[in-house]
């Protein structure tokens, strides 16, 4: 029988403490965590690099429909290439769950992922917090690069923005209705060379689009539209 969403216990933040595959302890990469969202029967993480999504289907201690779409953004560290296939083709197409307040036990048929509830974190302001830039959307793909944390924003409280596409400084206004961002006044000094400069293009498009704003905890995604965006976490 199917168990509605809010009674499979699994809802908030998750995080991967260990993972065995195919009978293979999993090598875990601090800086590159695998988490796991669960609100009702969607559910969504970052899987080391990339942001993942899918929808389950929960029974009594199983789950269905397991084939997570993801993003494509390249990852630099090494290992973490490795890391995020070997999570994403083991957690389906199906498993089971045994969750209790703190721990997530996730069996499918080739693997076993523990993960640890993370507490939840208040969201912090848009204003006055150091974004700093993760990864780009543009168009069918996502992608980031060495270098890209230090493209950076800051929103101040009197209506002024400053920041960096990651090779040059920008300035400009802003205003906020609800979720939506709108930027005007935007300024761009300077000229962009190197890796960074497919990043400083899309920074900029989005800059001059204004953008929808939705804050979770620590990170920032700006997006436009669907097939252009920026996650920005705050900084450390």
């Amino acid at each position: 029988m199917p168990v509605p969403p809010q009674e499979h216990g699994l809802n908030g933040e998750w995080q991967v403490t260990s993972g065995v595959v195919n009978g293979v302890p999993v090598q875990l990469i601090d800086s590159a965590p695998i988490t796991l969202t669960v609100d009702g029967s969607e559910l969504s993480g970052v899987a080391a690099c990339n942001r993942y999504d899918f929808i389950a289907v929960f029974g009594d201690a199983t789950i269905g429909n397991v084939t997570p779409s993801a993003t494509e953004m390249g990852c630099v560290t090494d290992g973490v290439n490795e890391l995020e296939q070997l999570y994403l083709e083991s957690i389906g197409p199906s498993a089971t769950y045994v969750v209790d307040d703190t721990t997530l036990t996730w069996k499918s048929p080739t693997a076993t992922w523990v993960f640890a509830r993370v507490p939840s974190t208040p969201a912090l302001p848009l204003v006055g917090t150091t974004w700093v830039l993760n990864g780009v959307i543009e168009g069918l793909g996502a992608f980031t690069t060495a270098g890209i944390e230090t493209a950076q924003i800051v929103f101040a409280d009197d209506g002024t923005f400053h920041g960096s596409t990651g090779c040059r400084d920008f300035t400009g206004a802003w205003t906020v209705d609800g979720d939506v961002v709108t930027t005007n006044e935007v300024t761009v000094e300077g000229a962009c060379t190197g890796t960074l400069t497919d990043v400083d293009e899309v920074v900029v498009q989005v800059l001059n689009e204004g953008f929808a704003g939705a804050i979770d905890g620590d990170h920032l995604g700006a997006h436009p539209r669907d097939n252009l965006g920026l996650d920005y976490f705050a900084a450390e």
